[in-house]
């Protein structure tokens, strides 16, 4: 038994105020380093979409070819991933960066199985983002729609259009 009175409790000490100030700061240099609402890494995009498609054309002769770009498929991912605001999106896309590794051992149509469901996810998420970005800052995201545009398959008059209506604030067209 402790003959010891009890302790009375002790205010606070600035420690875990510190590690708050510590933690708020990380985030905030986060979000600044992500850029702007919305925007994603389009260079990282651009990367990650080439490599995927040079895995999957390099396969049927070279797995050791193909492995090398998901290797930049991965490194690209890395730079992609703080910028997508959904995070269920980011790690379907990483389960699947990881399950075209595991394609390689099989064939190419598995691989390139693979890279369609990536390509798709990368969609989803450019779409997403563009559309919220245009939502709260019309005009402001050209670089993204016209990426938008090209990735999905626009060109020409289309192109123009979607880029015009997405400039006037009106991504509904």
């Amino acid at each position: 038994m402790n003959s010891c009175p009890p302790r009375s409790p002790q205010p606070h000490s600035p420690q875990p105020r510190s590690l708050r100030h510590v933690a708020g700061t990380l985030a905030l240099l986060t979000a600044l380093a992500a850029g702007p609402a919305g925007a994603q890494d389009l260079g990282a995009y651009r990367t990650l979409a080439q490599s995927l498609d040079a895995a999957s054309q390099v396969r049927p002769a070279s797995a050791e070819r193909a492995l090398g770009q998901l290797d930049r498929a991965d490194t690209a991912y890395a730079q992609l991933a703080p910028t997508l605001r959904n995070r269920q999106l980011a790690g379907g896309l990483q389960d699947t960066l990881g399950r075209a590794r595991g394609a390689l051992a099989r064939t190419p149509a598995e691989l390139q199985a693979q890279v369609l469901l990536a390509r798709g996810l990368m969609r989803k998420a450019l779409s997403d983002q563009t559309l919220t970005l245009l939502a709260e800052a019309p005009g402001g995201s050209a670089a993204q729609v016209r990426l938008l545009g090209r990735e999905f398959g626009l060109g020409g008059a289309a192109q123009a259009a979607l880029a015009a209506d997405a400039g006037a604030g009106r991504p509904e067209r």
